[in-house]
């Protein structure tokens, strides 16, 4: 429509899911001065629930879905007291690092948290490479920072729709160095109800972020020569 564009102007059951899921695994946690970074927010349900458990969020989208989020965020102000701020981020190494640099510059905490729900799916398969390489310089950026050395918590709801395309996405990450692991029942955060079509993940560098930023460095180095180089 004219607010948003394509998927972000939809509420998918990954948002519901993720939402749920995250609700569970952080009761009872102060979440006060806690930065989350939701990527590919769309209408910002997972966002705003957190800043409603007390974090402090960033939702980002691309430009043609942030008048539509905004107005989501703006709408529901009065319970996520003003702690969502809503950001321009397309994905990427480049914009990624140059996003991050500037709240940087501006003095921004680092991102605890990322979070994202339904980022992958068959019509966007262009984009898996960008997105993977924003998850491995964000993961990078927080385990490499010696100030900062705790281990980022990122988190990604997926609904299975082409596993054989979808499944590029995730050779991606482990090309990168990333470990997704599948949140299962006995994690004691799924419900009983949690629907059996959507998949819950933890990610996280392995076997260390100098392994994920030495392969991301191969691959944009591989980019540029029109060649894939195997890390």
């Amino acid at each position: 429509g004219t607010l948003a564009g394509g998927n972000g102007a939809t509420l998918w059951d990954c948002s519901l899911a993720l939402t749920r899921i995250l609700a569970e695994r952080y009761d009872g946690y102060d979440l006060t001065g806690t930065v989350v970074l939701e990527l590919g927010a769309g209408l910002g349900l997972v966002g705003m629930a957190m800043a409603a458990m007390g974090a402090r969020v960033v939702a980002t989208e691309r430009a043609i879905t942030l008048p539509l989020l905004r107005r989501n965020v703006d709408f529901n102000k009065v319970v996520v007291g003003g702690r969502v701020d809503v950001a321009e981020l397309s994905w990427g190494a480049k914009e990624t690092k140059a996003f991050l640099a500037e709240r940087s510059r501006s003095g921004d905490p680092p991102f605890d948290i990322v979070i994202g729900s339904d980022l992958v799916f068959p019509s966007n398969s262009d984009a898996y490479s960008l997105l993977a390489d924003t998850l491995t310089v964000l993961l990078d950026e927080k385990t490499t920072d010696a100030k900062n050395s705790k281990t980022i918590d990122m988190w990604q709801s997926h609904e299975p729709r082409r596993p054989d395309v979808e499944a590029k996405f995730w050779d991606m990450l482990e090309d990168r160095g990333i470990c997704a692991r599948q949140i299962t029942l006995s994690d004691g955060i799924l419900p009983n109800s949690h629907p059996s079509d959507i998949t819950i993940y933890k990610l996280n560098c392995s076997p260390s972020s100098a392994a994920a930023a030495k392969t991301l460095d191969s691959i944009a180095q591989a980019k540029q020569n029109d060649t894939f180089a195997t890390p």
